[in-house]
């Protein structure tokens, strides 16, 4: 049902002279859920985020905010981080930050005092009182982090939110987006980080020359690319005279770590049982499945990126 989804966009479709941009694209974000948008450059992921925001308006389709019709109304309960900064680099950050709370309508001291926790918790308090423009690529990506999410949205969409971002700091944004996730927050976000898609998603759609390419739960959509390969390893070595043994793809075979590959109908409780009866000191057993990252390249990494 609609009222299941924070986000519905229908057949959604656009168009910039001979360019389709999306072409009948469907997605659907659950409410409480982190979701990840992947698609190569050019694939049409910032023109469907852009659409919602309805910065651009789809040629076609229908898009639903909580199973109602996405309309204007829905903005001061939607945060949106760019990709491209949205700073002023002129001006101070609180400046900045309250401007930005007031165009949203907050009461000052509200969004002052907001604002003053917002920098103490990203370790900025020192620069509230500078020019934008004085800091690093980083510290600016945190401040607009801070502006799309001071007025506590219920929906946030993050375009490439760890552009520019060390370890550190990218390990502190993804705590963040758990952090609103556990209040009720709902994420939609970009990124070309397939390894935070795996730690932060709960489901992912895939776009490519703006047509849908799969959508699904993280964990599902692996399962479905699966191809029956088995991680093992054992605490000791596998005798060499085990009938399992040239089957095993050693990745270390000092640790006795590896994978087997069953043929088309072999069932793997089959071989687990030809294990455990032969005594094999097998320490763990479990589905080989490919990464985001692995069923990403093999599906739409084939091509060249588009502009």
């Amino acid at each position: 049902m609609q009222e299941d989804f924070i986000l519905s966009v229908q057949q959604a479709e656009k168009k910039y002279a001979e360019h389709i941009a999306l072409d009948k694209v469907n997605l659907q974000v659950p409410k409480g859920a982190i979701y990840g948008l992947l698609g190569r450059n050019g694939a049409g992921k910032t023109t469907l985020i852009r659409c919602v925001m309805q910065l651009l308006m789809p040629d076609a389709g229908h898009l639903f905010f909580d199973g109602k019709p996405l309309t204007k109304a829905h903005q001061h309960l939607i945060g949106y981080l760019p990709e491209e900064k949205g700073l002023y680099t002129d001006m101070y950050v609180t400046e900045h930050l309250l401007y930005l709370a007031r165009l949203r309508g907050m009461p000052r001291k509200q969004a002052l005092q907001i604002i003053e926790e917002k920098l103490n918790a990203f370790g900025l308090s020192e620069w509230a009182q500078r020019k934008i423009s004085k800091m690093s690529k980083g510290m600016q990506q945190k401040v607009q982090f801070i502006a799309a999410t001071m007025h506590a949205p219920q929906f946030l969409i993050l375009d490439e939110p760890f552009t520019g971002l060390d370890p550190v700091n990218a390990a502190m944004m993804e705590q963040e987006m758990k952090a609103f996730k556990a209040r009720g927050c709902s994420i939609l976000f970009s990124t070309h980080r397939m390894e935070q898609v795996e730690d932060l998603c709960d489901g992912i759609a895939l776009i490519d020359k703006g047509k849908n390419v799969l959508q699904g739960e993280t964990n599902e959509v692996r399962s479905r690319y699966g191809t029956n390969q088995w991680n093992l390893a054992f605490d000791q070595a596998l005798e060499k005279e085990h009938p399992l043994y040239e089957r095993v793809q050693w990745v270390n075979q000092e640790q006795h770590k590896g994978f087997i590959s069953l043929a088309p109908g072999e069932s793997p409780k089959d071989v687990l049982k030809g294990l455990i009866v032969a005594q094999a000191s097998l320490k763990y057993w479990e589905e080989r499945l490919p990464s985001i990252g692995e069923i990403f390249v093999d599906l739409v990494g084939k091509g060249n990126d588009e502009n």
